[in-house]
């Protein structure tokens, strides 16, 4: 009940590949109808999350 959407892989029609790749990312911003460069992503990872975010066309920011 906190989210609208909650994406996951392994869960279903969730997305086949994990991070960096974007899919999940991507299809979270499709789920939700809005464009990738309007979400941002927080992650605790520059190569899983931050990487996924730019090849969506995501802003990221890190966090500790």
């Amino acid at each position: 009940g906190l989210f609208d959407l909650v994406v996951a892989s392994g869960e279903p029609d969730g997305p086949d590949r994990l991070k960096p790749d974007p899919a999940g990312y991507l299809l979270a911003a499709r789920r939700l109808g809005v464009e990738p460069a309007e979400c941002l992503v927080l992650g605790d990872r520059e190569d899983a999350d931050g990487a996924a975010a730019r090849a969506a066309g995501m802003p990221f920011r890190l966090v500790d």
